[in-house]
Order: C-alpha cells, then structure tokens, then sequence
C-alpha cells in the first residue's frame, strides 16, 4: 500500500508531506528509509469547521521514494511564492515544529503546509477550527473506546469443517503491524500502510487508526452462555497479542474459566508472561504462533517479533505447560527447504506441533516476492515445458478474481501430514479440491472432498469497506448459501 503525499521543492530543500486522516499518529516515512530523509515536524488542522480531522507530516529528503510514495503533487516555490487568493490560517493549523530551525526554513514550511492545505480542501472554509478547538496529536498507547468488542463468525461460515473459527473476537479491526514504535528522532507512536504483511487476507480491513473496543464482561457472558461457545478464537482479521491488548486477554482467560469454555489465541505479537501462562494452562486454551517470512512481515519485525522470537516463545509457552502450537506458512506445492526442515524437526523435538498453511496468492506482487511468475502458477499442467525441467505450472488454481490457491502438496508434506490426525503435523487450508482441517490441534483433524465442506461465495460482489468517517466497524457481507 502506497503512502499518500506531495513533494515541495524549495530554496530550503526538498520537502516531502504525508497524510493522514488519524492525527494521533505520525505517518513514518515510507520504505523506512531514514538516511535520505529527516523527520521535522508536523501540522494539524481540520477539514471544514468541526470536521474530520486531518494531519500532514513533514520530512526533508534527499532521495524520493517514489516506489513508497503516491504523489499528488510535485510543486516548486521559491521566495516570492503567492497562495493565491489570501486568507488567515494562522489559527486554523497546529504547527509542530522543533527548536533550532532558522527562521528563513521555518517560515518556508509554513507557506508550504499553508498552501498545501490551501490545495487539499475543496474550498477556502475547509481549513478551519472552532474557536478554543484542541486535536490530539500524538499516541503513546491506543485509546479505548466505547464501541463493544463482539463475537463474530469466521471461517467456519464457509468451510464446515472448521471447529475454531466459529466464534471469533478482536479487540481492534487495525492491525499493530501498521504502527511503528517510539524511535529516538520521534517518541511516539508512528503509522506506516506499508508494514501489513504481504499475505495477510485480512488486508482490506485492515485501515487506521489502531483503536481498541471496550471489553464488557457481562455483554460476552451472555453471548456465551446464550451460544453455549466452548472456544473462543481471538484473531481473526487483526493480530490480538501484542501487549496493548494485554488486560482484554487476561479478562477474556478468567472468564473462560468461570464458564468452562477455551481461548485459542492466533499471534506474532505475544510475548512469554508468567501470568498470562498460568491462565492459559488453567483454562486448556492453546496459543498458537504464526510462522512465515521476515522479508514478508515488515510490520511484525519492527517490533522485534520476528520468526525467532515466536519459535522462542512458544518454546517457553510449552515448557510451563501450555498447549502451544506453530502455524507455519509456507508454499504447498514446493519442497521445504533446510530452513523449514530445520523449523520441523525442532519443534517436533519439544512436542510443538506444527499446524502447515499452504501459502495463498493473493496477488501477484505476492507471487513476485515468492520468485513466481503469476501466469505460470495458474498455467495448465499438461503444456509442454520446452525447457524439460521440474516446472511449477500449473501448481495453483485460481479462486475468485485474484487469488491462488495451491491444487497440490508437495510429496514430503503429504508424508507427514497422513490421515491428517497426528499428533505433531497436520494441514489447515485448501489443497486442489480437498479441504483439510486441522482443529488446530484442539480436537481431531479432519480432511474431505471441497464439494462438501465449502460454501459457495459470491465473488462477484465487492464488499461493503466501513465507513471511513465515523470509522464504524462493519461486517463484511460475504457470499450467501
């Protein structure tokens, strides 16, 4: 995803401004490259009197990440720079700029942000604020809003065979995978589109800002009770570990052990906690560590919760008695390599089991990142290689309007994987036409023929993204039986 922006070339320098609709967060230079940029402040202000609020950073560059950046504009002012038609902004946009600055440079960014705005607004009056109006413009801590976390349905809706993903919850629709962590230049929390995880279905519901749903105990305790739900899984659309989300976890383990269900929590993000461990084992609930790509997981490593740190922590998960599993994604149809072979045999070693996910193409820029080639993947098996080596033609079929799924495994996976019911090794995915459920180790593994465990979905019909405005969660409408 690409950073929305303009570029200011100057007398002072050449600028680069950001922006985003979530003012508590500093949008982060995209690509993160820091040595062809500087970081020197940022402006707030309104679009339409008491409306959204808006926020632009500001950088100074050497280098323009055009690759990162969707340019809107690509302007040059020099000293007798006009805005046109002139108005008073001075108290309608919250400049935040450092201490040390010339005047000469100060004055050069404030015409600039002065026009800019003067160009991103529709009319004149659309860069004002109230009298006395104040905008939050930084974030240490996502706030809690009022808006109720609620089970929602999942997997199961369209695959029968899914025991875990019937009842799901997530304290937040936004991924921390976009938020990037305090750094010396900025102490803070920053925004970056560009950190998701590159094969991440959930994608297109994952938008800012990174704001977390109140956890009401009794509202879920009714839901429970009312469903008779025996597990819970937490993580469907966002990844819910990380410690931001530390107190609704614990709450949600102490009720399931007041009403005698299990918590299935899906994460890259979670850290070994003592308490967290004790809770999880009192409970039988299972937590479960997504293994995949660094290079494919921007967002996951900035925090330091790179594949090492999920294997580590799920070593210790385990070794203080809790059920802990390893999800790993890797391509179905390719041989696993010394790495991943490396992967299995120690997990295995400490009794992990390993739940394989066949790696989806969502994209061919996913394809590409993979060293694939879009067009070959999807290609008919059966035409002549004219090179007369192995080929991956034909290896995926395509699902809907841009996405791969695998239509075979590799014979080494199939090895292990068996009736699908083993202790330390089984499939959770699609492969061909069969579709293999491994109840993520909580239950027996399951495996069947496509035509009866999936429900058709209606690929033809875009989903209804929420409201960008009020930022109200919806439910994506997924295709009916």
């Amino acid at each position: 995803m690409k950073s929305i922006g303009a570029v200011f070339r100057t007398n002072s320098g050449t600028f680069v401004h950001l922006y985003t609709d979530v003012p508590e967060y500093r949008h982060a230079f995209p690509g993160g490259d820091e040595k062809s940029s500087r970081y020197v402040g940022y402006a707030v202000y309104r679009k339409g009197l008491g409306g959204q609020k808006r926020r632009l950073d500001i950088y100074r560059v050497s280098k323009i990440p055009f690759e990162s950046l969707d340019v809107r504009r690509d302007l040059v002012f020099n000293e007798s720079m006009k805005l046109g038609k002139e108005y008073d902004l001075k108290k309608s946009i919250f400049y935040f700029l450092p201490k040390g600055l010339d005047k000469k440079t100060i004055a050069q960014i404030r015409k600039n942000v002065r026009a800019d705005v003067d160009i991103y607004s529709a009319d004149k009056t659309n860069a004002t604020t109230k009298p006395g109006d104040s905008i939050d413009c930084f974030c240490d801590t996502p706030q809690i809003i009022e808006s109720l976390a609620k089970i929602t349905g999942g997997k199961a809706d369209f695959n029968t065979l899914c025991l875990t993903g019937q009842y799901n919850l997530d304290w937040s629709f936004s991924c921390i995978s976009h938020l990037v962590p305090p750094t010396a230049e900025y102490p803070h929390l920053s925004w970056s589109p560009s950190q998701q995880c590159s094969y991440c279905y959930a994608a297109r519901s994952n938008w800012p800002p990174l704001r977390i749903r109140a956890f009401d105990g009794k509202f879920l305790e009714e839901k429970i009770t009312q469903e008779g739900i025996r597990i819970i899984r937490v993580g469907k659309v966002a990844d819910q570990g990380h410690r931001f989300f530390y107190e609704h976890n614990m709450q949600l383990l102490q009720l399931a052990e007041k009403l005698d269900f299990r918590v299935l929590i899906v994460t890259k993000f979670l850290d070994f906690d003592k308490n967290m461990a004790k809770m999880l084992k009192r409970t039988n609930s299972t937590v479960q560590f997504s293994i995949g790509y660094d290079s494919m997981e921007p967002g996951a490593a900035v925090w330091g919760c790179t594949n090492g740190f999920r294997i580590e922590n799920a070593l210790r998960y385990k070794d203080s008695g809790v059920n802990a599993v390893c999800r790993l994604v890797r391509e179905a149809p390719i041989a696993p390599d010394t790495k991943t072979l490396e992967i299995i045999a120690n997990l295995n070693a400490h009794r992990i089991p390993v739940l394989f996910t066949p790696l989806r193409m969502p994209s061919r820029g996913v394809a590409e990142q993979m060293g694939r080639v879009w067009t070959t993947l999807k290609m008919n098996p059966r035409q002549l290689n004219f090179f007369g080596q192995p080929s991956d033609q034909g290896t995926y079929m395509q699902e809907g309007s841009n996405s791969l799924l695998p239509s075979i495994i590799h014979p080494d996976y199939e090895t292990r994987v068996g009736d699908n019911n083993s202790e330390l090794f089984r499939v959770c995915g699609h492969i061909g036409d069969d579709v293999l459920c491994g109840s993520c180790f909580m239950a027996s593994g399951k495996m069947s023929d496509a035509e009866s465990t999936r429900r058709p979905v209606n690929y033809s019909k875009k989903p209804n993204i929420r409201n960008r405005k009020d930022r109200k969660q919806k439910k994506l409408p997924f295709g009916k039986e």
